[in-house]
């Protein structure tokens, strides 16, 4: 791995412990520690982002019970989605929830595109963007 690479890695494990809120990172993310990291796909089947009679998506159960104290979130492929397809992720990214569902509080949440794309306000507020 490049010096250039390990600095990016770097300044992205700095940002998470650093921010309270969400981070949107725009670039490759290289790697980060799979033991602490839930990756979903932004365009993943909307079924996938609610619990529905009792069931719980299996990335939601695995950020449930994770008890690596650095949990995260990582929502990928954020650049593929509409901007009304956004407000799918507004209670997960906003809210710290899914459904009625409060997800764990030291869960971090990282949003990641290739390239940078517009944001629905909702998101753009609570968002610190870093670029790779």
């Amino acid at each position: 791995m490049e010096n250039n690479e390990r600095e990016k890695i770097a300044a992205i494990k700095e940002c998470l412990i650093e921010y309270v809120g969400p981070i949107y990172i725009c670039g490759e993310i290289f790697d980060l520690n799979a033991d602490s990291l839930t990756i979903i796909h932004a365009d993943m089947p909307k079924e996938e982002l609610i619990i529905l009679n009792n069931h719980y998506p299996e990335w939601i159960k695995r950020v449930i019970n994770n008890e690596n104290k650095k949990n995260v979130l990582l929502i990928k492929d954020f650049d593929k989605i509409s901007l009304e397809d956004q407000k799918l992720f507004v209670d997960i990214i906003c809210k710290n929830r899914v459904s009625s569902e409060l997800l764990p509080e030291n869960l971090k949440i990282m949003i990641n595109s290739n390239e940078r794309c517009s944001l629905i306000p909702e998101i753009r507020e609570v968002i610190q963007y870093f670029e790779v």
